[in-house]
């Protein structure tokens, strides 16, 4: 049917583009809340959260598939998938991501800044010592 085959092609379109859209905003959060020196462990654990998804989700959807069928494994799936997403934006975390951003930040500019005052400190200790 090629009628089908055009549709998936638009669905498909759709989904990229939105999880485009979805996924520049929580590389931004997780760079503002992982520190700088942990933040490629964590993008590593999420590669490999995300690689596990799909083989995960085959297991689950092919048995769900001879239960009750491609299409109600679409429509669960679907539905499951706007309830999660729900949920996720009426979580108080989520809600609370501006002070939490902005407190990651104060902290790490007050941490640069006595970082700043230490090596300040340091030099001008040293060139003492090299003038006496």
């Amino acid at each position: 049917n090629s009628n089908a085959l055009w549709l998936a092609v638009v669905w498909w379109t759709l989904s990229g583009v939105a999880f485009s859209i979805g996924n520049a905003p929580m590389m931004s959060v997780l760079q503002i809340i992982v520190p700088n020196a942990m933040q490629g462990r964590a993008l590593s654990l999420m590669g490999t959260v995300m690689g596990f998804a799909g083989p995960i989700g085959l297991v689950i959807a092919g048995p769900l598939g001879d239960a009750i069928g491609v299409r109600g494994v679409f429509i669960w799936g679907g539905a499951l998938s706007a309830l999660v997403c729900l949920l996720g934006l009426l979580a108080p975390t989520l809600m609370n991501l501006k002070a939490r951003a902005a407190q990651v930040t104060r902290t790490q500019a007050s941490n640069q800044s006595a970082s700043s005052d230490q090596n300040a400190e340091r030099s001008s200790s040293s060139v003492a010592l090299n003038r006496s």
